[in-house]
C-alpha cells in the first residue's frame, strides 16, 4: 500500500529520531523565525546560484548552512550567530540541572 509524501516524511522523521515541532493553532507569528530562515536562504542560495547538479546543490547548501550557522548575527539572539545561542543555551540548561 502507497503513502502520501507527508506520512513517509513523517516515519522517516521517527526512525531518524527527529522530533517535528508544529507551531500553534491560529497563531500567524508562530512559524515566523522558519520562514524568515526559508526567505534568506532563497534570496542567498537558491535563487542566485544555479546548480549543475544535485550534488552541486547539497555541497552549496551544506556551505550555506555552515556559514549561516558560524557567522550570521542575530538581532534576536543579541547579536550573537545561532551556534553562539546554541552553546550558550545547553551550557545554561547544564548548569540548571547539575
Amino acid at each position: 500500500m502507497d503513502v502520501s509524501p507527508a506520512v513517509a516524511f513523517m516515519q522517516a522523521c521517527r526512525v531518524l529520531g527527529i522530533t517535528q515541532a508544529f507551531p500553534n493553532y491560529n497563531n500567524p507569528k508562530g512559524n515566523a523565525h522558519t520562514e524568515r530562515l526559508m526567505r534568506t536562504m532563497k534570496e542567498e542560495l537558491v535563487w542566485i546560484h544555479e546548480s549543475k547538479s544535485p550534488v552541486a546543490f547539497i555541497e552549496a547548501l551544506e556551505e550555506w548552512v555552515k556559514k549561516y550557522n558560524n557567522e550570521y548575527l542575530h538581532w534576536v539572539q543579541k547579536y550573537q550567530t545561532p551556534m553562539a545561542f546554541e552553546q550558550q543555551s545547553a551550557h545554561r540548561t547544564q548548569l540548571q540541572t547539575a
